[in-house]
């Protein structure tokens, strides 16, 4: 026999709540990592050399922590404008639920070819590093887009 169903106590659990001193913290440090990011971004276009061997993994992370820096900074901003009080299922919430967990799934799995990719050329100095390139962003690309489908 399973327990009965409790009731939701005041309405509480339809809200995503954030701690205060987490809200300023995603508050402050969100623009400092978005300068960041734009920094890297930006100098990945600007100078030609950047864009050799892994430069283009570095440049897709930067984008993807760009893309998590503003769902922190939106989040916080939500959490100020709402009062701690967004409603789970608002548009808000899984627009900005998609975003962070999109960009953080990216960042993850671009990471990880990143590592890959320094520990081949440490193994391998001599082996075509632009095929190699190529297979990372269709791997990466084919799994970020199953993922999002997904969630």
């Amino acid at each position: 026999e399973s327990p009965p169903k409790q009731e939701l106590d005041s309405g509480q659990d339809h809200y995503v709540t954030m701690p205060v001193p987490i809200r300023y913290l995603y508050l402050f440090s969100g623009p400092i990592s978005t300068l960041a990011c734009v920094f890297v971004v930006y100098t990945f276009i600007r100078f030609r050399a950047l864009r050799r061997n892994s430069g283009s993994l570095v440049f897709i992370i930067a984008i993807a922590d760009l893309f998590l820096c503003f769902h922190y900074t939106m989040s916080a901003i939500l959490n100020f404008a709402y009062d701690n009080k967004i409603v789970k299922d608002s548009f808000n919430c899984q627009l900005t639920g998609f975003i962070g967990a999109v960009s953080l799934f990216t960042a993850i799995i671009y990471n990880l070819c990143l590592s890959h990719h320094i520990n081949h050329v440490i193994n391998n100095p001599y082996d075509d590093l632009n095929r190699k390139q190529r297979f990372y962003h269709a791997l990466c690309g084919a799994l970020i887009l199953g993922y999002s489908i997904a969630i």
